[in-house]
């Protein structure tokens, strides 16, 4: 047809499919009932094994795994082995992601003990190691502490530990004022509270002195199930924590209680803003002000403010419920692991671990003493993935020489528990055994707040 144009019709763009593959994860953290940790991480079975043997399986990840998560909270022989097998992977040009987590490290008491507990760091510390803490003041005042990149420390909050029946349990206001745990700790505050008050006041600890406390006021040891009871039955739970400038503590306790949806009242310390929001969901009051607690406990338990009460109760119970679950701290400990696996190049060859069967008797590992009863709710998921079947991965590979001997020597430091703790850091300088300070969020007062 004349005039007419020329018309150019584009073909359509040709689509290309970029498969991505989940990252490769070993861990010594046996959580059987979180089916999004167990369907997508292979464990190391702790109860089967020696120090020496989970280090060599650990050790081992490297060309097979894209990332090793450790265990960072649980003090004594596991934290040992497991920081041991961080240090082990360190010596390595070439190796996994390393993700520490619940690092709620102090840097020591005294210069002896600063100075080795920086030892000790510097010896399984890496480019390739993240560390996971629990609050966001920590993810800003652990790099300058520990001289680590802030890029490779991650705030992963903490959850509620209490079970779906612990959830289901009656609850009422006629216990008084209930407070519990052990670590991080200041009960003079509370104590001198209580004078005025008019009310029970239940202490579960070991950590003041029976000898003075009022009459209104007992203190002492409570199993697991008689420190859920208590919680449930009290008015108000109040969370004793001493003020600190280097780590948080508390967690556990203060969303265990607003899980039930009690009112809790916490000193406005290190990391507590990240989870109660004064006023809303919580009460903040001065850390060692005994004068500001008795006020405040004085309006909580005052019948006139029952239903002001009972609304922040009822808004912490929802908040915590939605936003401070076991499932949610998963999920966020695995974004930690993907986000540490793009920054490390990759170490893993296209060969996969070795896919020999594996039976139940492999997944049978016993939590550790911080491991949460509620990490066991979610029914077990185990499936084949692309690179067989998922479970407790068991390697021959061996050592070499020098980490062999370095692996005995942690095993040797863990069993050491009469060395002064100073003189643990230095050894972990001079022969590679990890030492750091303890730390966890848990509370005591039974078997699953430890």
């Amino acid at each position: 047809m004349a005039g007419a144009q020329a018309v150019a019709i584009a073909e359509p763009a040709k689509r290309v499919q970029v498969a991505v593959r989940s990252p490769r994860i070993l861990s010594t953290l046996y959580w059987p009932k979180r089916a999004s940790w167990m369907s997508r991480v292979d464990v190391v079975n702790r109860t089967e094994l020696s120090t020496a043997a989970v280090l060599r399986r650990l050790v081992a990840s490297r060309g097979r795994y894209d990332a090793v998560v450790l265990d960072g909270a649980t003090g004594g022989a596991v934290r040992l082995t497991d920081l041991g097998a961080a240090m082990l992977l360190a010596r390595r040009a070439r190796g996994p992601a390393v993700v520490i987590t619940d690092a709620t490290w102090g840097e020591g008491v005294g210069l002896l003990d600063r100075a080795g507990c920086r030892m000790g760091l510097r010896a399984f510390d890496s480019p390739r190691v993240t560390y996971c803490v629990l609050s966001s003041d920590e993810a800003r005042l652990f790099p300058r502490t520990w001289g680590i990149p802030a890029q490779r420390v991650a705030f992963t909050p903490f959850y509620f530990t209490l079970t779906d029946q612990d959830l289901a349990l009656r609850t009422s206001t006629e216990g008084g004022v209930f407070a519990g745990g052990d670590s991080l700790r200041d009960y003079g505050p509370l104590i001198e509270a209580a004078r005025g008050l008019d009310v029970p006041v239940t202490l579960a600890t070991r950590s003041v002195n029976l000898s003075q406390l009022p009459s209104n006021v007992r203190a002492g040891w409570l199993t697991r199930d008689a420190y859920v009871e208590a919680m449930c039955n009290a008015a108000v739970v109040v969370v004793a924590l001493a003020p600190t400038r280097e780590r948080s503590a508390g967690q556990q306790n203060y969303l265990n209680a607003m899980a039930l949806g009690k009112l809790v009242v916490v000193p406005d310390v290190l990391g507590v803003r990240d989870y109660v929001e004064h006023g809303r969901t919580g009460i903040l009051v001065p850390p060692g002000d005994a004068h500001a607690l008795r006020a405040v406990l004085r309006w909580a338990l005052d019948p006139s403010r029952r239903a002001k009460v009972r609304d922040i109760g009822g808004r912490a119970r929802e908040v915590v419920r939605a936003r401070f679950g076991p499932d949610q701290y998963v999920a966020n400990v695995l974004a930690v692991v993907e986000k540490a696996v793009t920054a490390t190049p990759s170490s893993c060859d296209s060969a996969a671990p070795p896919s020999g069967r594996m039976d139940d008797r492999h997944l049978a590992l016993c939590p550790s003493p911080h491991e949460p009863a509620s990490l066991e709710l979610a029914p077990s998921v185990r499936h084949s993935g692309a690179h067989g079947k998922r479970g407790a991965y068991q390697s021959t590979s061996t050592l070499t020489p020098t980490d062999a001997a370095a692996s005995r020597i942690c095993s040797h430091v863990a069993r050491s528990t009469r060395i002064p703790f100073a003189l643990r850091c230095a050894r972990a300088m001079f022969s590679g055994s990890p030492a750091t300070s303890t730390g966890s969020a848990g509370s005591t007062g039974g078997d699953a707040f430890t």
